[in-house]
């Protein structure tokens, strides 16, 4: 910031105006355009990803700040004359220059607070980034948006993307007895399905006669979703209920014949296990304790509104791929969904309530229902 201040009391009001009007204006046009940059160029880590993204804003926003400087030199050239600047032009300026800044952080860092690993830990621990977001306006939403590009998988996290949230502490060494883990597995559905010229994968599981609850953001934008079940066969999906807020979506899989999970009530301190297809791959019982349930105040999947749900914070080492897969306590009830991962805390991950799975389920259609827009590409 006193680069800023120093650059805008050397260039004065006028120029430093038009400079950060171009970047604002790159940056706007910019943002829509990061998905595909980060697709072609990103790879599939989350370093690189966000490692093109900032390269290509910068460059982006490098192009609008000389356009913007030279159409404000030239400005203020014939608005005074050729003369040089007075006091008030230099002080208003470096005003300028430091706002500037303190705009660019409102309208960049909490989408890179998105970013698995130290994006979002330098996002949440930087006090200047803490001050602009309590006393700023909500970020605008076509920035928000480029979070998802550079995330280790297309969906918000579940609270706020500079909340730090409750420490559920480490994983635990804890495994379903094997006669309960074995009723489970037959009922934990691999799903996939195309949308924005991708495959999208995540997991299910079976809450009713040919009715499998999964997350919204696993089938969004989807005409056509597979359900693979624990033999390994394949079944036609409909999906018959899609709340993007909540993020959950229930499927009719009339083929499937899998016995139904019972849903109840968990409980902070409940010891259990989340069954998924982490990364696509093989089904797998990853260990989980509820630290505690809180209302998370977020956003929908496509961060364009807020959302308020009661979610449970797990300590639980999950991946993409375990969105929707079931969070299952000691007996084999079923007591939430997983749907997020916590960006700046590994071992940290989210599940959505029971109350939360069974609005949804209570709301199915009786035929297929709109799956939105895609989230990617």
């Amino acid at each position: 910031m006193l680069a800023a201040g120093v650059g805008g009391w050397r260039l004065g009001f006028v120029a430093r105006v038009f400079a950060w009007l171009g970047i604002a204006i790159a940056l706007a046009i910019g943002v829509h355009y990061v998905p595909r940059v980060v697709t072609a160029f990103g790879g599939t880590s989350a370093d690189d990803r966000v490692t093109v993204a900032m390269l290509f804003l910068i460059l982006i926003a490098t192009i609008g700040h000389a356009i913007g400087l030279g159409i404000g030199v030239v400005a203020h050239h014939y608005a005074g004359n050729g003369r040089p600047l007075p006091r008030w032009d230099r002080v208003t300026g470096a005003a300028v220059g430091v706002a500037g800044v303190l705009a660019l952080v409102w309208m960049t860092i909490p989408s890179l607070a998105t970013a698995k690993g130290w994006p979002a830990r330098m996002a949440r621990d930087s006090a200047v980034v803490e001050v602009v977001e309590r006393v700023a306006p909500e970020q605008p939403s076509q920035f928000a948006a480029w979070g998802r590009a550079i995330s280790d998988a297309p969906y918000p996290s579940a609270l706020g993307p500079l909340d730090d949230p409750p420490d559920p502490g480490v994983p635990p060494d804890v495994a379903i007895p094997p006669d309960v883990d074995a009723l489970v597995r037959r009922s934990v559905v691999k799903i996939t399905g195309r949308a924005c010229r991708q495959i999208q994968e995540g997991s299910g599981w079976v809450a009713g006669p040919g009715l499998v609850v999964t997350n919204a953001h696993v089938v969004a934008g989807q005409s056509e979703t597979t359900v693979e079940d624990a033999g390994g066969n394949e079944h036609a999906a409909s999906v018959v209920a899609f709340d993007p807020v909540r993020d959950l979506a229930v499927l009719a899989v009339g083929s499937l014949d899998a016995p139904p999970l019972r849903l109840a009530a968990g409980d902070a301190g409940d010891l259990g296990a989340v069954y998924g297809h982490p990364g696509g791959g093989p089904l797998e019982a990853s260990p989980a304790r509820v630290g505690e349930e809180i209302l998370a105040v977020g956003t929908d999947i496509y961060r364009t509104s807020e959302s308020r749900r009661k979610v449970f914070v797990l300590a639980a080492a999950l991946e993409p791929g375990d969105s929707g897969g079931a969070l299952v306590d000691l007996a084999g009830d079923v007591i939430g969904t997983a749907f997020a991962i916590d960006p700046g805390r590994d071992g940290t991950s989210y599940a959505l309530t029971d109350e939360e799975v069974r609005a949804v389920v209570d709301a199915v259609s009786a035929g297929p229902v709109d799956t939105g827009r895609c989230l990617v590409g």
